[in-house]
């Protein structure tokens, strides 16, 4: 999702801040939809943290807990297993695991493979095989080394490291809403979680599920299906995000703005750049370096300048 302002072209992750490969935008978001409703202000005369309606707060405010109870991947060489509160539940035994989401988490057993977009940036790596001797990260870099295998197949398990289903996909997304999206064949579709397709591989890109709803795009226009498939706000947008708090932000004629589920035009304004609301705020590019945090009224509540 694409959310505010400056275009770089590294990736470093500090705090709320976000800067993504290949000049994408310096993003806030909330760590979860649990977090507490304060707001990041950065790259301005004055840096910090504001409440919704716009005040200065004299305090970080803390990230929610991580869940200890929950599965989580761990490396202990080079296969993954999961671990819940620092006991092994599923050993080590994947070249790759996912994080676990409504009870099922994407692995590849068999390689080595070449995942998609693989490495940090897109830089080409092998899961389960090493550079070769002699290839150093910068021949990597340039492309003056490319591996060549098969490309990974992806597969889902249970929480009790069980594999659901023989389906194997070329590229998987986390399940949301009870539904996943797959790539097969070169194209996109969902299924539900017992692995069975319940919208047919067909879209060229997908974004997950969120609200009953999710954006597609057969060719280079976006709009929004529902679980069946059906479609459900036609577009076409440029591009297409997802829901949020009943909202989400959508591109037309290179300018981004708000929609509700029905595709009307609900938040007053037209941004550069908008990011999903949270707490009943969301943050906009406004132009000329002015970023914003506005309400649902399209009133804004804080505006600062990037320097």
């Amino acid at each position: 999702m694409r959310s505010l302002t400056v275009v770089l072209p590294a990736l470093f992750l500090t705090g709320s801040v976000v800067f993504s490969c290949s000049y994408s935008m310096l993003v806030w978001g909330p760590s979860s939809d649990t977090a507490p409703p304060y707001y990041s202000v950065w790259g301005g005369p004055k840096q910090g943290w504001i409440d919704r309606a716009g005040r200065w707060i004299n305090f970080v405010p803390e990230d929610v807990p991580v869940d200890q109870n929950r599965l989580a991947p761990y490396q202990p060489s080079d296969l993954f297993g999961y671990m819940r509160d620092g006991t092994v539940v599923i050993p080590p035994r994947f070249l790759h695991a996912g994080e676990f989401h409504d009870g099922r988490a994407s692995v590849i057993l068999e390689g080595p493979c070449i995942p998609p977009n693989a490495g940090l940036c897109g830089l080409p790596t092998i899961l389960g095989a090493a550079r070769p001797a002699g290839v150093t990260l910068l021949d990597a870099i340039s492309g003056r080394w490319r591996p060549t295998g098969p490309a990974c197949q992806y597969m889902f398990i249970d929480e009790t490291g069980e594999v659901v289903g023989p389906a194997k996909f070329q590229q998987v997304r986390d399940f949301h809403d009870g539904i996943a999206a797959v790539r097969l064949n070169d194209a996109w579709g969902y299924v539900d979680e017992n692995l069975s397709i319940i919208v047919e591989p067909r879209f060229r890109s997908v974004e997950d599920f969120s609200e009953g709803l999710a954006a597609v795009s057969e060719s280079a226009a976006y709009s929004y299906i529902d679980s069946r498939g059906r479609t459900a706000i036609p577009g076409p947008f440029e591009d297409a995000n997802q829901f949020h708090e009943g909202l989400a932000v959508v591109y037309r004629n290179r300018r981004a703005y708000y929609i509700d589920k029905n595709g009307r035009h609900a938040v007053p304004g037209t941004y550069l750049h908008a990011g999903r609301f949270f707490h009943g705020l969301a943050n906009v590019q406004l132009g000329g370096g002015r970023v914003a945090y506005i309400d649902r009224n399209g009133r804004v509540v804080y505006q600062w300048k990037q320097r």
